[in-house]
């Protein structure tokens, strides 16, 4: 049973500031969204209603959801139990252009994301309903509708945004940081926190902000709570170098996103688990490059205690694909983790 109870008979929830508001869809937990108009110059924001603080959101006041990027009005047409919020934004010229939206919500922040720009064409889609297992209904200029299923990716979320997942399988360990991925591998990502013990094979479910690295642009969650579930196990993408890294993801549309590299090519994958192979080249004790022929050579790392030969022909090796970047270029690099990711030919 909810811990609110809303009172008999009509409840007035208030407004912003203008002469109406609309609610539009309440979940089982009594939180409420809907649409308010504003006073200012026409506009119509989207509010949630909470019965109790939520989110930095206070208690039983109606709060604007605020502006998605710059369309001045939106509103909100539904909410779910795990309070994720479908709705839409648009403005007020020529041509009228409306984007869906969804809010994602976490144990103390909210952010807003236009999600129409990769998941159908426009003209005006509108998010209209979303359930308990994060699948939603779109309306495309109200001719039909599709249904799309909302990914658990961190990466969608921007900068100081809580992620909460779990049934992760640690990929990679290095020092303060560990890198995991769901054992679909749809995503990759690193989490920072210092003095861990996790191992490759550890299963865990990971709670934290969401970061940017100001060196390589790579993504990370900065871990308040890591615990282990069980274990599991991710076998490696193979693909040619060309494609290491990748190209931009849902950057700059959403405000999150993973940038790629320079010139990247096909899906982003910085922070997975990947496989290459090719000509071997040797750098120094820590460091050798593989070259398969179909970009540059990509630059390898291997952990103290591995110990390089410069004696190899052809290597085939298993890493995480990071990035580094200099003078304005990010170029991938792939992070070995132990002896054994490395088959010579």
């Amino acid at each position: 049973m909810p811990e609110y109870q809303l009172p008999q008979g009509i409840v007035d929830l208030g407004m912003l500031g203008g002469d109406s508001a609309y609610a539009s869809a309440i979940n089982n937990r009594l939180q409420i969204v809907g649409s308010t108009d504003t006073g200012l110059m026409g506009q119509t924001w989207a509010f949630v209603w909470l019965p109790e603080a939520k989110w930095g959101f206070p208690a039983k006041q109606v709060m604007t959801l605020g502006q998605v990027g710059n369309l001045p009005n939106c509103a909100a047409y539904d909410i779910n139990d795990r309070g994720t919020i479908v709705g839409a934004a648009w403005n007020n010229g020529q041509p009228y252009v409306e984007h869906a939206c969804v809010t994602i919500t976490a144990p103390s922040v909210y952010s807003t994301h236009v999600f129409d720009h990769w998941l159908i064409d426009p003209p005006n889609p509108t998010a209209t309903s979303i359930d308990r297992t994060q699948t939603f209904a779109m309306d495309r200029d109200y001719t039909f509708t599709a249904v799309y299923k909302l990914p658990a990716n961190p990466e969608m979320i921007p900068d100081g945004s809580v992620f909460t997942g779990s049934g992760l399988a640690v990929v990679g360990a290095f020092g303060d940081s560990f890198y995991v991925e769901p054992t679909d591998r749809s995503w990759g990502i690193r989490v920072d926190k210092p003095g861990h013990t996790f191992a490759i094979g550890n299963m865990v479910s990971v709670v934290g902000p969401l970061g940017t690295d100001i060196d390589n642009d790579e993504r990370f969650i900065a871990a308040s709570s890591v615990t282990q579930t069980g274990s599991a196990s991710v076998r490696p993408l193979a693909m040619p170098i060309k494609h290491l890294g990748g190209a931009d993801w849902l950057y700059p549309q959403t405000g999150a996103g993973q940038k790629g590299v320079t010139g990247g090519c096909g899906l982003n994958n910085i922070g997975m688990l990947v496989r290459v192979a090719g000509k071997f080249g040797y750098i120094d004790p820590s460091t050798f490059t593989v070259d398969d022929g179909s970009g540059e050579p990509v630059k390898c790392v291997v952990p103290a205690g591995v110990t390089i030969s410069q004696s190899w022909t052809n290597v085939g090796v298993t890493g995480i694909c990071t990035c580094e970047k200099s003078g304005g270029v990010t170029k991938p690099v792939i992070l070995l983790r132990r002896r054994i990711d490395i088959q010579t030919y």
